[in-house]
């Protein structure tokens, strides 16, 4: 199954179908997946050849990621993004739409992991980003004015309108965020990422 995988997703970048909502349009999602599937596939077999698809899925998966903050209105009252805080790390959903989403913070992880095993400082570099900039359109200091603290907005354009989108916070947005925090505590803690100024 994984060198079907390969040879008909990875080596042809027909990563698919990730998105329920989005079915049969290249998205990041269907590459999250493969990357994390190339990992476990390294994981159960050590063979090199897995890694190898996994770095090329992730480099797909950083294709659709927001590295650069996009200017947003300050004084529109229309907007769902909160302009106090950047675009980094947000990213594309799908072809043929212009949303993005916070999706990526589910990645932080597998960054992390393929730098383990490549040694490769860009994946790390890229973990860090994730970790940082996902996590900064959650209302933690409560001053984004939403009713609980710990939600975000989920599906915005940063095309125009900028910043509009839906003003709804649902559960897979805090799965996303949380999940690698809790499946992998010591990507988490005493991260070598603190020192790193990824936004220069």
């Amino acid at each position: 199954a994984g060198s079907y995988v390969v040879d008909h997703v990875g080596d042809t970048y027909h990563y698919v179908g990730g998105a329920c909502d989005n079915p049969d349009v290249m998205d990041k999602e269907a590459g999250v997946l493969a990357m994390r599937a190339f990992l476990a596939l390294y994981n159960a077999t050590h063979q090199r050849h897995w890694i190898s698809a996994a770095v090329q899925a992730a480099t797909y998966c950083e294709t659709w990621v927001y590295s650069w903050n996009i200017p947003l209105a300050s004084d529109d009252a229309d907007m769902a993004y909160p302009p106090q805080r950047t675009t980094h790390g947000q990213s594309l959903i799908a072809t043929g739409q212009s949303h993005s989403d916070n999706f990526m913070a589910a990645a932080v992880a597998d960054f992390f992991r393929l730098y383990e095993i490549t040694q490769d400082t860009h994946f790390r570099r890229f973990g860090c980003f994730l970790l940082d900039a996902t996590r900064q359109v959650i209302d933690w200091d409560r001053k984004l004015g939403y009713a609980l603290g710990g939600l975000m907005n989920e599906a915005v354009t940063f095309v125009t309108p900028r910043g509009h989108g839906v003003k709804k916070w649902l559960p897979w947005l805090t799965v996303a965020v949380l999940g690698p925090m809790v499946d992998h505590p010591a990507v988490f803690h005493g991260s070598s990422c603190d020192a790193m100024r990824w936004a220069d």
